[in-house]
């Protein structure tokens, strides 16, 4: 017989092989704003439900969704786990359930139909994420022939005055979005390599580069004013990266994330470097109105 239901604290353990291991500690430092909505069959654990109760947002996010290999019908558990977590998530107040999932568009289709076929808004992406061989593209001519005007200085991060680091936290949601910010996540990014752009000499942009292994770069956040983003500016910054990872031999393989927004920058990479491309994900969300 299976049963779906809201798993106690008490018995939670017995689902703790199917919670992935970076959620595991937070469930344990705030375990009353977590759901797990459980499936058995018989005396065995079917599959499960992941969600965090957002009370001040009045949301509800879906972080994991799985089954076991016990069920002949995984989609069917898949349903009732939803379902549930519908019900407990009304319970609680709560407006909507907002899933979001890395994937290929080939993959979209079996997390999308589960999903709308209870009643969730088909998916829409939010960011893009290519990876790839940057080092195929040191010989193009936008890489190549790049050159700032004279009115330009591209500087290392590590570079950035006191003073300059004051005009960018002021201008944080004045002259640029917040989700731009250069700061969070500070101590991981590389100094060296993570530039910034001055013009006449005020900060005119910048571009971050985290390291993800020794040899693969994460450009994580690239930004520049908006006069300059008619002139090509922000790929200019793009290309003077290129240009400094050729001439020192680092970061041959890198990783770009671009807001969904951002069609000229994902124009620009469908175009002018498709032949470094090796994998193309996209983030989805989905979400379910109460």
């Amino acid at each position: 017989m299976l049963t779906i239901s809201l798993i106690p604290d008490e018995k939670r353990a017995l689902y703790q092989p199917l919670i992935p291991s970076h959620l595991q500690n937070a469930i344990v430092h705030s375990p009353h704003q977590w759901m797990v909505i459980g499936a058995e069959q018989g005396n065995q654990v079917a599959g499960i439900a992941l969600a965090h109760h957002m009370e001040s947002l009045r949301a509800v996010v879906l972080h994991h969704l799985a089954n076991t290999n016990i069920s002949s019908d995984p989609r069917k558990i898949g349903t009732l786990l939803l379902s549930q977590l519908t019900e407990e998530s009304q319970k609680r107040g709560a407006e909507r359930i907002v899933y979001e999932c890395l994937t290929t568009a080939r993959e979209l289709h079996a997390h999308a139909s589960l999903y709308e076929a209870v009643g969730w808004n088909p998916p829409e992406p939010s960011l893009h994420v290519w990876s790839g061989e940057l080092r195929l593209l040191y010989e193009q001519p936008w890489v190549k022939h790049n050159r700032f005007p004279d009115s330009f200085e591209v500087f290392s991060w590590a570079e950035l005055t006191r003073e300059e680091r004051e005009e960018i936290r002021q201008g944080e949601n004045v002259w640029y979005p917040a989700d731009l910010s250069p700061f969070p996540d500070e101590e991981m990014i590389d100094p060296r390599y993570s530039l910034g752009l001055r013009h006449l000499g005020k900060i005119a942009g910048w571009l971050i580069i985290q390291p993800k292994s020794h040899d693969t770069a994460l450009l994580k956040i690239l930004y520049v004013k908006r006069p300059f983003q008619r002139m090509g500016r922000g790929i200019s910054l793009l290309a003077e990266f290129l240009q400094r990872t050729s001439r020192d031999h680092v970061f041959p393989y890198g990783i770009v994330v671009v807001e969904e927004q951002n069609k000229p920058m994902i124009h620009f990479i469908e175009s002018h470097c498709h032949t470094a491309v090796q994998d193309t994900k996209s983030v989805y969300r989905m979400e379910k109105l109460l």
